[in-house]
């Protein structure tokens, strides 16, 4: 009687205990799709990126070329930057003399030097009518007359705590014959007359870009005529 009495006290253990741990593992399934589904609105949403790229481009358009074909072809050889520039895409304001800040939200979408060779291209070709205007490297076999070398110093927005908001560019140039390597004529332009409000970059990529333009204007001014 004993052994029976005890087998069923067992049985009777051994159904409470399975019906328990049926019990907490329907409610452990339940927890982990509760938090499964808290999880799904708690995490938050990806952020748009606030990111904005721009461009120079040429602001007087292409309608104003000359039927000149006096100058003969010139190469751009090289558009030098400082480091500052050159390292990185982000756009550059002044905050001092000695202080810059970097606009990492505000973006060139193009290395600099190559926005500014392609807009001294345009603006060159407009305002000479030259033969063509080329870059390096040459193709193989390719002659031009002139040779045109560039230093820009600064190409970059000036903050209220470097004066009032504007552009600041200032670059020079030199233009040597190709032949003999002699220097035919040279120049600097220092623009800091354009205004900007300090916040649209948007502007301040049409100012610099109106920037660059003069520039071309005083390189085409000193470019030699055969």
């Amino acid at each position: 009687m004993t052994n029976s009495k005890g087998n069923l006290n067992v049985k009777k253990r051994a159904r409470t205990t399975g019906a328990a741990l049926s019990t907490g593992m329907i409610w452990t399934v339940l927890a982990f799709a509760v938090l499964a589904a808290a999880g799904c609105s708690i995490l938050p949403e990806a952020a748009a990126d606030p990111t904005r790229y721009y461009v120079l481009d040429d602001p007087a358009g292409a309608g104003t070329s000359v039927a000149s074909a006096t100058v003969g072809k010139v190469a751009i050889r090289s558009i030098e930057l400082p480091a500052y520039l050159r390292n990185s895409r982000s756009m550059v304001v002044r905050a001092g003399d000695n202080e810059v800040r970097y606009e990492d939200f505000s973006r060139w979408a193009e290395p600099l030097d190559a926005g500014i060779q392609r807009v001294l291209k345009e603006r060159l070709l407009a305002a000479l009518g030259a033969s063509s205007v080329v870059s390096f490297p040459l193709g193989a076999g390719e002659t031009r007359q002139w040779d045109l070398r560039v230093r820009v110093d600064r190409c970059e927005g000036s903050s209220p705590r470097a004066g009032s908001p504007g552009v600041l560019f200032v670059a020079s140039y030199q233009i040597v014959a190709a032949a003999d390597g002699a220097t035919v004529g040279q120049g600097e332009l220092s623009v800091t007359d354009l205004p900007w409000d300090g916040r649209d970059f948007g502007e301040l990529a049409q100012q610099l870009s109106r920037a660059v333009a003069r520039f071309a204007g005083e390189i085409a001014g000193s470019m030699p005529k055969h």
